[in-house]
């Protein structure tokens, strides 16, 4: 449905009770888009409505041939009465355009040329509501329905024009007719650029909302799903366990939880690499995934710990673990290491209506630590929670970890261009941003087309562009100026200063914006000023060009268009009020002063026509405000959306700091660097100290502080320039650019030092915590950065074995010289 007849028909009332809604339903019928047609061209009736007025006015005062009077009218009720029951009875509903608008505005034109060739009189003026048609139809119709009309109106009153200067050369002179046409072809022109505009802006907009439609469901998926694994992550694995647990209350259904640790998994990243670790973090889920029975859930909970919940008994969960352990058991889990077979331990706990969920989750903690215990590859139950006070359910994070509560606006997806993303730092307020490449070299990209005239910024070429445009409306004035001298109609002198007016206000407008003077002001393109401007030329025109002041009117008609299209709401409303009481005070002073040439009657068709058509282009920059206010509030969700995309797609979700996808981004950034211009880089690996002795002691909410304690602590004492990220588990990855080993060696120990004083955990006060590094730097031969982070590595593993808590340098290979 056309916005534009929307928001006209918002004028109608409409009733809501009593007879009041009979009547409505009785007048617009039941069906609601049927009602909405008939709205629409109820308030384009209007415009009918008026010009049957006006026709009675004209034969009043002798402006019309009374005996046109009646045929006039008839022909207007019956076109109303028609459209109306054209709609009403359904017999547009099968067209594309059930509405009916092209062949409204196609009949409008043909009872304004009715109207043009039975009114001499005030014929030239009558081109302002056709003006207004043209307006309309670029507003509610689209680009092909908008070229039939403009074509359509085009050639009848040229043909009309044509006509009439053979019958009545008395009223419609060649000349003037010449003068004429060419300001309704100028608005043709004008409005179809104007038409232009509007298409760009819907355009725009349904751009816009496809964009943001898509990545908000990208986000909401990433949101929910790990990136590793594809399995849900713990955000969404805590909000279905809040979900079930308020079913469960209700229901009294069972509700199982199981905690899965895969077996002695930091023996496989340390002897098999993280790549090989990953295909078993990938292998394990696909094949935990395919034994579900389908009343289970299972997400990755952190690390190489995954929670699955049911809605079945304890001992149907303990048997589709054991039927996973046994599928497990046979899988090739890394094509890396094909003889490798891993397996897992599970603890499990039922659900107690008097607990939290969070106190089941931990309930299976501690039966996981027994089956491990116990000898690992097995599944234990949980002992049943002690006698509480029944409490109200809570999400598993508040017990467990606090997470970021996601918006409307939250999850992320891989930004296309992620070798180009900021590399953020931990605490997520400190980016430092890479060098993009492959860019086009400002030196040898082409200049836009006629750089000279509109500039080559792509704003500075709009903002030209729409004073060009506008400057339109000054050389119609030139022209009505010209033939008014010519045949002795204006004044020489009057002549000579408008012209003069005429010409220096376009260039100065022109030469204002085309240098950037105005680059600093709220409308850069001062839009308004050149509308104001305009408006007070046409009513000096109008005033001067005796012959042809009906058509400043028309000229005006055009200059508000384009207005308010290119104004904000408050901005188009301005202007044509302005309009309307500039032209009605040149109206009034003309017939005040030289009523023989300017006659009272014919001024007030005049006066009339300005006031009726005038609120319609208000009404249609009303409609066009809502549209850039929609346009401005889908850029800000798309900023905001694109600024949550990255941070997810960038960053690890508990620590905040750049997840493993983009440091290895990054790494390979600054290993091209390295490549191309020598510039040097260093990358240590750091893993904390007998993290999982405080997982096994504290729990893993512990554990989750002091990971976080750490990101903290990072951020605070590593260099700006210095980016860290999640590595897995434990483990972090530390990239110095433009450092050597020896100047990272600095930063590192002052953060290792830092570290073993920090309080790690609110929860364990005492509690204290150190790290052991592997650093290394790219070798000068064909070393991969895979190869770098493996000595990285296995300098990391050194310092393990040398006591921990201590940092370890393996220096870079040196290049062989011949």
């Amino acid at each position: 449905m056309n916005e534009a007849g929307a928001e006209l028909s918002g004028a109608m009332v409409r009733a809501d009770k009593g007879w009041h809604s009979r009547l409505f339903r009785l007048f617009l019928g039941p069906d609601p888009e049927r009602q909405m047609n008939l709205k629409i061209t109820l308030s384009g009736q209007l415009g009918y409505l008026a010009n049957l007025g006006l026709v009675w006015y004209c034969v009043h005062n002798g402006l019309m041939n009374p005996a046109l009077g009646w045929p006039i009218s008839l022909a207007l009720i019956a076109t109303i009465i028609g459209f109306y029951l054209a709609i009403r009875l359904g017999w547009s509903r099968r067209l594309s355009d059930p509405s009916l608008t092209v062949p409204q505005m196609l009949m409008a034109a043909v009872m304004s040329a009715v109207g043009y060739v039975a009114a001499p009189a005030i014929h030239i003026a009558l081109l302002m509501p056709v003006a207004v048609t043209l307006a309309f139809s670029v507003f509610s119709l689209k680009g092909r329905q908008v070229v039939v009309v403009q074509t359509f109106t085009t050639l009848l009153f040229c043909l009309t024009s044509a006509v009439m200067c053979q019958l009545q050369p008395e009223f419609y002179q060649p000349d003037v007719e010449m003068l004429v046409m060419g300001i309704l072809v100028s608005a043709v022109l004008m409005l179809t650029w104007t038409g232009s505009q509007v298409a760009a802006l819907r355009s725009r907009q349904r751009r816009q909302r496809e964009a943001l439609t898509q990545m908000l469901a990208r986000i909401e998926e990433m949101a929910a799903r790990d990136a590793l694994t594809g399995l849900a992550n713990r955000r969404q694995m805590s909000t279905l366990l809040a979900h079930h647990v308020e079913r469960v209350q209700r229901s009294g259904q069972p509700l199982t939880v199981a905690i899965l640790d895969l077996d002695h998994f930091k023996q496989v990243n340390d002897t098999h690499g993280h790549a090989a670790g990953d295909e078993v973090l990938q292998a394990f889920a696909r094949t935990a995934q395919a034994g579900l029975s389908g009343a289970e859930t299972i997400a990755r909970w952190g690390g190489e710990e995954f929670l699955l919940f049911s809605t079945a008994a304890p001992q149907s969960v303990v048997a589709v673990l054991d039927h996973i352990r046994g599928q497990l058991d046979g899988t090739q889990v890394s094509t890396l290491a094909p003889a490798l077979r891993v397996s897992f331990s599970a603890g499990v706990a039922v659900y107690q209506g008097q607990e939290t969920i969070a106190g089941t989750i931990d309930r299976a903690d501690q039966a996981l630590y027994e089956a491990k215990a116990a000898g690992r590859a097995r599944t234990e139950m949980a002992e049943p929670a002690l006698p509480a006070t029944p409490s109200p359910a809570q999400p598993p994070v508040a017990a467990t970890r606090p997470t970021h509560q996601p918006s409307a606006l939250d999850g992320a997806q891989p930004l296309p261009a992620q070798q180009q993303a900021s590399a953020a730092s931990a605490n997520q307020s400190r980016i430092t941003t890479a060098p993009t490449h492959g860019s086009t070299d400002p030196d040898t990209a082409e200049p836009p087309r006629f750089a000279w005239l509109l500039g080559t910024e792509l704003r500075q070429r709009r903002w030209v562009s729409r004073t060009l445009i506008s400057s339109a409306a000054y050389v119609l004035g030139l022209a009505s100026l010209s033939f008014g001298t010519k045949v002795g109609l204006v004044a020489p002198v009057h002549a000579q200063l408008l012209a003069i007016a005429l010409i220096l206000t376009p260039l100065l407008m022109f030469a204002a914006v085309r240098s950037g003077l105005t680059r600093r002001l709220a409308d850069p393109a001062i839009t308004l000023v050149q509308i104001l401007t305009a408006t007070t030329w046409a009513c000096a025109l109008y005033a001067t060009t005796s012959h042809a002041h009906g058509a400043q009117l028309t000229a005006l008609v055009m200059v508000i268009t384009i207005g308010v299209v290119n104004l904000k709401r408050r901005q188009a409303w301005m202007a044509c009020l302005y309009a309307m009481a500039a032209m009605s005070g040149t109206i009034a002073l003309m017939t005040h002063l030289q009523p023989q040439i300017y006659v009272p009657k014919v001024q007030f068709t005049h006066w009339v026509l300005l006031m009726v058509d005038l609120p319609v282009l208000m009404l249609m920059g009303i409609q066009l405000g809502k549209l850039h206010t929609r346009l401005r509030l889908q850029r800000v969700q798309l900023k905001e959306a694109v600024s949550r995309l990255h941070d997810l797609a960038t960053h690890d979700d508990l620590t905040g700091l750049n997840n493993r996808n983009h440091m290895n981004d990054m790494l390979a950034h600054y290993k091209r660097r390295h490549e191309e211009c020598g510039e040097p880089f260093s990358v240590a690996l750091i893993d904390l100290d007998h993290f999982k002795r405080i997982n096994d002691s504290h729990g893993h909410a512990v554990g989750d502080e002091v990971l976080k304690a750490f990101a903290r602590q990072a951020s605070d004492t590593l260099r700006q320039i210095d980016l860290i990220a999640r590595w897995g588990g434990e483990e972090f990855l530390v990239l110095c650019p433009q450092t050597t080993p020896d100047q990272a060696l600095i930063g590192l120990e002052r953060l290792r030092l830092a570290f073993t004083k920090t309080m790690v955990s609110c929860t364990v006060p005492g509690l204290r915590a150190s790290f052991s590094v592997g650093l290394t730097a790219p070798d000068h031969t064909d070393e991969t950065i895979e190869g770098t982070i493996a000595r990285a590595d296995a300098a990391l593993y050194v310092a393990k074995h040398a006591g921990r808590n201590r940092t370890c340098v393996q220096s870079p290979v040196a290049r062989a010289t011949a």
